[in-house]
């Protein structure tokens, strides 16, 4: 039979909760309740780690030289806290993460001169795969948002800043629409929004001039541009929801659809999957004691006629409001579909 973890004991930290104003919870590897940032001895520490198990086990070393404030912060990891008047509020269903190494996938994408795809990869930390990318002429390497289609050898380009001088001298030094619509249409180039046509296709779109992508770099995602707007600068991209926005005319967007367009039928297999995920196991309300929730309690599976709400009793379908009108999106220029099709 498994053995239960560690009670967890709640005291404050001496100055701890004048700096930031909360409680603190420390686990039971940290110290005792009644002596506030004493840590036990490292053995008792790792004795008692074996003896809750392995999740225990990874935060006794997390904690393991730290101060109480840095002990803290680390045993806080399987909570997310959230300070309010004082009192600390804890998430449900949110624990430890596993974690990984970003590999420092450029959504920029400022470099220009051609550049081949080495190879595909899977990233962990996004559900689409990324392209690493090798620039033809100085031979660095970079990693991109792959698109739908993108293979080995093929050449990807950037022209966020600007028309490159080769293709303008084989244009006769003037803009030809249709040899630019050539030498820039091909999937996995980085455009501004203004040399990209209306109707086109595109992913990872940005908001602002000089900024990131900020749209679309989800897998399977995409958005389409429908109109352009040179007088005020801007141009309208309805994204898949069926939402118009307005975005900066000169605004990033790559050309083509995000890559693993299949994940939504990707099956987990087990429940660990979801644990290194972050993701606690869920329990119905009408499972719950009466003390714990407001569906919880009776004789059977019985919710007294209520409807469905939180453990805090904020209404799950409808009847809670949220937006005010006072914060109204201003980028906004049609609303998604809402309600049922007629």
């Amino acid at each position: 039979m498994k053995k239960n973890k560690r009670p967890i004991h709640v005291f404050s930290i001496p100055g701890f909760e004048k700096s930031r104003g909360c409680a603190v919870v420390w686990s039971a590897l940290c110290g005792q309740a009644g002596e506030p940032g004493v840590s036990r001895p490292e053995k008792h520490r790792a004795d008692r780690a074996r003896e809750a198990g392995q999740h225990d086990e990874k935060t006794a070393r997390a904690v393991q030289g730290k101060s109480p404030a840095e002990a803290h912060e680390a045993c806080f990891a399987e909570f997310e806290v959230v300070e309010t008047a004082g009192v600390p509020v804890f998430v449900e269903r949110q624990a430890l993460q596993a974690t990984y190494r970003d590999k420092g996938v450029e959504i920029r994408t400022q470099a220009a001169g051609p550049q081949t795809v080495v190879r595909i990869e899977y990233d962990p930390n996004r559900t689409a795969h990324i392209a690493l990318i090798k620039h033809n002429e100085t031979g660095e390497f970079s990693y991109i948002i792959a698109c739908e289609g993108l293979r080995e050898g093929d050449e990807v380009e950037s022209f966020r800043s600007g028309i490159p001088d080769r293709i303008m001298q084989e244009m006769g030094g003037k803009i030809d629409p249709a040899i630019l619509a050539v030498r820039i249409s091909r999937k996995g180039n980085c455009l501004p929004i203004s040399l990209i046509p209306v109707g086109t296709i595109v992913y990872n779109v940005g908001e602002h001039k000089n900024g990131p992508a900020k749209y679309c770099r989800a897998a399977g995602t995409y958005a389409r541009v429908v109109a352009k707007d040179p007088g005020k600068k801007r141009a309208v991209v309805q994204l898949q929801s069926g939402e118009q926005r307005y975005v900066n005319l000169e605004a990033c967007a790559t050309l083509g659809v995000t890559s693993n367009a299949a994940h939504h039928n990707e099956s987990l297999g087990k429940a660990g999957r979801n644990r290194n995920k972050g993701i606690r196991p869920t329990v119905r309300g009408v499972a719950m004691n009466k003390v714990d929730h407001p569906l919880g309690g009776g004789r059977g599976k019985s919710k007294s006629n209520k409807p469905p709400m939180s453990p805090w009793g904020i209404l799950a379908k409808g009847g809670f409001k949220t937006r005010t009108g006072k914060h109204v999106n201003k980028n906004k220029v049609k609303d998604r579909p809402r309600g049922k099709k007629v």
